[in-house]
């Protein structure tokens, strides 16, 4: 009969290992969470991700428009058409082509996207409802998927970024508060703007017929958004899908102006802004700029002296998304290349003194982009080193577990060698003499 004893002992080490095991899967199973948060928090450096698809109708009925977790969504085109004039972006498929569809009908249906999907994370469609049109095509959809911080509808705001959304306060939601709200956008000199306008839901201009009888009748907007660029107005109030229109600035700076009177039952507007082309760039020291537009710039250095980068008289930027891929750099002597640098002459300019980072930035800020908000340096900087700590103290940790696991199993592991050694054995067989 075994030692009671012996068994109390294996016990013990028996459900030491498993103490050590539990531990050890719940701290593995941890970290491989903790991973996958540190993966989708570093890895989705896109704050816009854009989404376009091509449904054959009547083939394909219903169709879903989704975007990831803590995103909005927001439609940028939507139409049906039979024409592949129209369906450019359809080229691929064939659909058209082999139903022999020669007639053209065209319907615009980003107001049904807009009323059902617009900062929505998913919706769902059916072709019949969409579409008036009969006759068998299309439906094309363009929707972006972007981070809440994105979307500016704070009163009285500058934007600064090179992208981004601007909407009423409110936008979805019907507002009772009256209201006089401006935005301004601002880019570098040289740089412009455009001005996509994704949704309007205003109230309807009404008629004002004049006093003088021969006058024309004057429209009016009682809520309305008004574009101030290159000192033009234009002026938004309904719900026409006219009002959906692209606007491109000529200068460095967009304003944009809010009114609404009174309560009204109706979503707002939402616009997206993209800034577009380098900053104009300043003559270098000894030389000037030849030409600059909105994809390349070229300068040269006066006669006798080359740029001091290069070691050329002449010198070529590029305009790679909204930066330079270089900067202006001063022009010195050709005698003077290979000298001892010397301390330059208080009254002659240097270009390093007057060197601005915001017309020639330097090289490690090209790709940074302009105005990064406090949030998205939160979402993008700080979450990931703090997940990247706590998974460094989470694996010190794991590893003190499975030290401590060890140790006290040698421990069990000695002891029950030790007593097994020491105790007598009652069943013996006898000893011939």
């Amino acid at each position: 009969m075994d030692d009671p004893s012996c068994s109390h002992f294996n016990y013990r080490s028996h459900s030491h290992r498993q103490n050590c095991y539990h531990w050890t899967l719940l701290v593995i199973f941890f970290l491989s969470s903790l991973s996958l948060t540190i993966s989708s928090a570093t890895h989705r450096d896109k704050d816009e991700l854009t989404q376009t698809k091509c449904i054959p109708i009547p083939e394909e009925k219903k169709f879903t428009l989704e975007c990831p977790e803590d995103m909005k969504m927001v439609i940028r085109e939507a139409y049906f058409s039979t024409s592949l004039d129209h369906n450019h972006h359809c080229a691929q498929s064939n659909y058209l082509h082999r139903t022999g569809q020669t007639e053209t009908c065209y319907e615009d249906l980003r107001l049904q996207f807009n009323a059902n999907c617009t900062t929505t994370r998913k919706c769902n469609f059916t072709s019949e409802v969409l579409s008036q049109c009969s006759e068998p095509g299309h439906i094309f959809y363009k929707y972006s998927c972007i981070a809440p911080y994105l979307l500016a509808h704070y009163c009285n705001s500058v934007l600064d970024r090179t992208y981004g959304y601007i909407s009423s306060p409110t936008y979805p939601d019907y507002s009772s508060s009256i209201m006089d709200c401006s935005w301004t956008i601002t880019a570098l000199e040289g740089q412009k703007i455009e001005l996509q306008i994704l949704d309007t839901e205003l109230t309807d201009p009404r008629i004002v017929k004049p006093k003088d009888f021969l006058a024309e009748a004057v429209v009016e907007c009682t809520d309305s958004l008004t574009i101030s660029a290159d000192q033009k107005l234009i002026t938004l109030c309904g719900d026409s899908i006219n009002n959906l229109q692209t606007i491109k600035s000529k200068g460095p700076e967009v304003k944009l102006s809010y009114k609404q009177n009174e309560f009204r039952a109706r979503r707002g507007w939402l616009v997206r802004y993209q800034v577009n082309g380098c900053p104009k760039l300043k003559d270098p020291f000894k030389g000037h700029i030849v030409e600059q537009n909105e994809t390349s710039a070229s300068m040269t250095c006066c006669e006798g002296y080359i740029f001091k980068d290069t070691r050329e008289p002449k010198k070529f930027l590029t305009c790679l998304r909204n930066n330079w891929d270089g900067i202006v750099s001063s022009c010195v002597k050709v005698a003077d290349i290979d000298a001892p640098e010397t301390l330059p002459d208080s009254s002659v300019p240097s270009i390093d003194k007057e060197f601005d980072s915001r017309t020639n930035p330097p090289m490690e800020q090209l790709s940074k982009p302009i105005g990064e908000t406090p949030k998205a340096l939160f979402s993008n900087v700080v979450v990931p080193i703090s997940l990247l700590v706590l998974a460094v103290v989470v694996l010190v940790l794991f590893v003190v577990i499975i030290v401590k696991c060890r140790s006290r199993r040698s421990k069990a592991t000695l002891l029950t060698y030790t007593h097994e050694a020491n105790v007598p054995l009652t069943n013996t067989s006898p000893v011939n003499v």
